[in-house]
């Protein structure tokens, strides 16, 4: 079973995600309050927070790498994104069952 390449950084995400102590404020594909959500919009990939039932902070991104870097960014304190984000990248270019990444 070949999985696309969207779902191979969804993914990619959900793990490195969980090297943070706030990855349960995650809410990938739809809206959740209190949480930093991603979800496919027809304009892009829009990342936000979740507050009061509102998008705040919202930013549209036309790739989806790009965006679930934007997430770690929001979820992670500084001092730990740049270890976490290069994690990400060996995660979305380890080959195995997953379609190319564009």
């Amino acid at each position: 079973m070949v999985i696309s390449a969207e779902q191979k950084c969804l993914d990619a995400l959900k793990t490195v995600a969980k090297l943070y102590p706030e990855y349960d404020c995650l809410s990938i594909g739809s809206y959740a309050e209190c949480a930093v959500c991603i979800e496919r919009t027809e304009k892009g990939w829009e990342v936000y927070q979740g507050e009061h039932m509102k998008h705040h902070n919202s930013e549209i991104y036309s790739d989806i790498i790009t965006a679930c870097l934007s997430v770690i960014d929001r979820i992670g304190y500084p001092e730990d994104t740049r270890q976490v984000k290069e994690r990400y990248i060996q995660e979305i270019t380890n080959t195995s069952q997953y379609a190319a990444v564009v």
